[in-house]
């Protein structure tokens, strides 16, 4: 008898501690975690007339906004890609009071989802579906919305929001993100003037950011622009800059240093303008941009006891950091 009721309070124990584990209260992560790195994952429907050449633009907050352009053709029907995001006034996850899409002009896109990636996991999603009936319609015209926002309650109501989980700061910066977070920085500031990506049939060549091994803590930055003037033809803007890691009392920085464009000799005439707009301070300004909320995260992490890391530069442009 004895055994018996032992046996079955460790059965009605277990039960409730695999009952518990599934049904337990999500704690949302504080409001204070920091973010150093936001990207948006959009999936087109497979629907006719779902793609656009229209421009898609991302919002986080009322001063916070990154036009979506890489150098690829974007936004094409049935396509997934994920997208680099401005941290301009996002610090924590407490700067993340909403999810904007929107678009311009009237090439509509249909929106099969949609993901926010804070430090490269999920935090939340919507899902519209893959008809044209239930896919999201964002256009000016035709009587379809020209944007989709997920509101701070709706964003932190969300699953995946509550069961965030903050993950380490990363200690390498791959060569493959150095690259994204460059293009998604650039792509957005060229939406303001008359340069855009260069064109694979004529003025790509490769990558349209190419990150390679300059020294033990730099690497070097190739891109691949063009000017976009009318008629068919878009002459090349070639920019080239290293960029330098360094460190001093703990604090990590990158700058971008000795810049350099060519420039299409046929219309030199139309670019030269560009060379004092386009040139140091500005590209500074945007892979520091691009580069801020990793690096600043990464000086205050504690994983190197408040000492400046080693910092090494791989033959694949990888940029590790370690303890000295």
């Amino acid at each position: 008898m004895k055994k018996g009721l032992i046996l079955l309070a460790l059965t009605l124990a277990s039960l409730l501690a695999i009952f518990g584990s599934q049904h337990r209260v999500l704690a949302a992560p504080p409001e204070s975690t920091p973010v150093w790195r936001a990207q948006f994952r959009l999936i087109v429907a497979d629907v006719s007339d779902a793609g656009t050449d229209d421009d898609v633009q991302i919002q986080l907050n009322a001063k916070n906004s990154t036009w979506l352009d890489y150098a690829r053709n974007d936004y094409e029907r049935n396509s997934t890609f994920t997208y680099d995001l401005n941290l301009t006034n996002v610090r924590s996850l407490g700067d993340i009071t909403m999810l904007r899409i929107l678009k311009n002009k009237t090439d509509a896109i249909c929106v099969k989802s949609m993901t926010l990636l804070i430090n490269k996991r999920a935090i939340f999603s919507e899902v519209f579906g893959n008809t044209s009936g239930t896919c999201l319609w964002l256009d000016n015209g035709d009587g379809h919305p020209s944007s989709f926002t997920a509101s701070s309650a709706t964003l932190r109501a969300h699953a995946s929001w509550k069961g965030f989980i903050q993950p380490a700061v990363p200690t390498t910066l791959t060569r493959t993100e150095l690259e994204s977070r460059i293009a998604g920085a650039v792509g957005d500031r060229i939406k303001t003037n008359a340069l855009m990506w260069g064109d694979a049939g004529y003025n790509l060549f490769g990558r349209g950011v190419e990150v390679t091994p300059k020294s033990a803590k730099s690497v070097h930055v190739d891109l691949d622009l063009a000017y976009n003037l009318p008629g068919p033809y878009n002459p090349e803007v070639d920019v080239d800059f290293d960029l330098v890691f360094s460190c001093k009392g703990g604090k990590i920085t990158a700058k971008a240093k000795n810049y350099d464009a060519h420039l299409d000799s046929l219309v030199y005439d139309y670019l030269k303008n560009l060379l004092p707009v386009w040139g140091p301070k500005l590209l500074d300004a945007l892979t520091g941009s691009a580069l801020k909320g990793m690096i600043d995260a990464l000086s205050i992490s504690g994983q190197f006891g408040g000492s400046c890391p080693a910092i090494n530069v791989t033959s694949d442009a990888n940029v590790v950091f370690s303890k000295p």
